[in-house]
């Protein structure tokens, strides 16, 4: 029997289920990833007949992984209604810090 301590994706998860209790999000992980426009990308948010779905990239490292699906959450929580056109406004920038700090307790 194999049990991983500390497994950042469990803690990710339980985080995003803490502060999201009612949204589903289905989190697809790929080995290559790319935008409209053929770029290598990290992430991808998007919304698929009411499902927030979020591809990541599998050639992150752990590290970069846990950042990168708490950044797509953001986005998803956040919907189109950032007034900024990157997506990285302020409701994004809140949505994003209040995951990695409830992040921080769960570690």
């Amino acid at each position: 029997m194999i049990k991983i301590v500390n497994n950042p994706m469990d803690i990710l998860s339980q985080a995003i289920n803490n502060l999201y209790p009612d949204k589903i999000f289905k989190i697809i992980i790929k080995g290559e990833l790319k935008d409209e426009d053929g770029n290598e990308v990290f992430g991808i948010t998007y919304l698929d007949e009411e499902l927030w779905k979020i591809e990541i990239s599998a050639q992150l490292s752990i590290f970069n992984f846990t950042e990168v699906v708490a950044h797509e959450i953001a986005h998803a929580v956040v919907g189109e209604t950032e007034d900024d056109d990157t997506g990285h406004g302020k409701k994004w920038e809140k949505e994003f810090d209040r995951i990695y700090k409830e992040y921080g307790k769960l570690v």
